[in-house]
């Protein structure tokens, strides 16, 4: 039963189906973890080497037209709305790396999905803080949206 919140984030009823579905984790022992620790959050520059390296899954937890201004290279796009519905159609074979705008939002959904069994994190300050360390977005001349 989903009490309505992971840590200190507020769950709406689509994050509670997916923690309520109860799916069976796929382990990944900690010598192969592609992360230093099980903290939560990623930060920007060892988030850039992941994924350069091709060792997360990348999703974009945003609204349509905050990817549409600017997007990490090779990340899907599955709103954060529609993510519960999405869950089946992400891979436990490799770890999930959700980002957002500034954390918030990509936050939720990594301990939901954590709590459903994903090993899956949150990119530390979200896209502003990655576009503010100089890392680049999609399109070249990309920006981040207001939320």
């Amino acid at each position: 039963m989903c009490n309505g919140r992971v840590g200190p984030y507020p769950l709406g009823p689509f994050l509670c189906r997916l923690n309520e579905k109860k799916l069976r984790r796929a382990t990944v022992p900690s010598t192969m973890s592609a992360f230093d620790d099980e903290n939560i959050e990623v930060a920007p520059d060892r988030a850039a080497e992941l994924i350069r390296a091709g060792e997360v899954q990348l999703i974009d937890v945003r609204e349509p037209y905050e990817v549409q201004a600017g997007r990490l290279a090779g990340s899907r796009h599955v709103e954060l709305e529609r993510l519960a519905s999405q869950a089946d159609s992400i891979g436990r074979d490799q770890p999930v790396l959700f980002y957002c705008r500034l954390g918030a939002r990509s936050g939720m959904a990594a301990n939901a999905f954590r709590r459903a069994g994903y090993e899956a994190y949150s990119l530390t300050g979200g896209i502003a803080a990655w576009h503010a360390g100089g890392l680049p977005l999609e399109p070249a001349d990309g920006h981040v949206a207001d939320h």
